[in-house]
């Protein structure tokens, strides 16, 4: 019984193959969590407390008097990574029928390189979803660092929501360190560039309808401080093992299947 072998090996027909994949710019996960190389699977740190750095006790001191004395601690706390790895092993008969192909001109397929290509795609998917799930977990945010928005605060709801006074309001409340990154996912993306708000403020007062450019989004929170403006645009395979396709947006919590 002949081989059902993952690629074309019949001379008789065209080499042509068709892919699909994510395109390197519709993942923002590195640039959303950025990588850090760590010594070791397991790791350690001193946090300090943050209030010691803008604590203002009273530093008068008399003629006579003793300066007080401040003490400075912290707490050592400790972390561990998680490795990730793929393996997808090919026969070797595929690897000598595929050389044979390209030997005879009839194919530039090599199924070892294709699947070192689409490990390195899968894993990659993996990071985007994950980084995407804490970015757009609300769990993750302490009560007064996050706002839910529902029914007409939505910026999908034209005629009533205000995604410039939410966004400003996001921005002012970054504790510490100023906000300079916006983050969202294709799907808001769609509704705040049409927001009439957005449009109308962009444009000048002159009209309310359109669609702004995300350096006229970048340019209209620009006095804000904000520099960066990362559009998630990578898809996901959300079924379960041996079920159909089902293509989801990273940034979007999975529908079941």
């Amino acid at each position: 019984m002949a081989p059902n072998r993952p690629f074309q090996s019949d001379a008789a027909l065209t080499a042509i193959a068709i892919g699909y994949r994510n395109p390197e710019a519709s993942r923002i996960a590195d640039e959303v969590m950025p990588r850090h190389t760590v010594p070791t699977e397991k790791f350690g740190w001193t946090e300090y407390p943050a209030e010691e750095a803008f604590n203002i006790p009273d530093a008068r001191v008399g003629r006579k008097g003793r300066v007080s004395q401040l003490e400075f601690g912290g707490t050592q706390k400790t972390a561990e990574v998680e490795d990730y790895g793929l393996d997808a092993p090919v026969p070797t008969s595929d690897i000598n029928s595929a050389a044979a192909a390209r030997k005879a001109g009839l194919s530039k397929y090599d199924p070892a390189g294709h699947a070192v290509e689409m490990i390195s795609e899968t894993i990659e998917n993996i990071r985007e979803v994950r980084v995407a799930r804490i970015v757009h977990n609300a769990d993750n945010y302490s009560a007064g660092r996050k706002v839910t928005l529902s029914g007409s605060d939505q910026f999908s709801d034209y005629a009533n929501a205000d995604p410039i006074g939410v966004l400003k309001t996001g921005i002012e409340n970054v504790f510490i360190m100023p906000a300079n990154t916006i983050v969202m996912g294709r799907k808001v993306w769609t509704a705040i560039s049409s927001n009439p708000k957005i449009v109308n403020a962009v444009k000048g007062n002159l009209t309310s309808e359109g669609i702004v450019a995300r350096q006229q989004f970048l340019e209209l929170f620009a006095g804000e401080g904000i520099k960066r403006l990362l559009i998630g645009d990578a898809y996901f395979n959300a079924a379960k093992p041996g079920r159909a396709a089902n293509l989801q947006r990273a940034c979007l919590p999975p529908s079941p299947t």
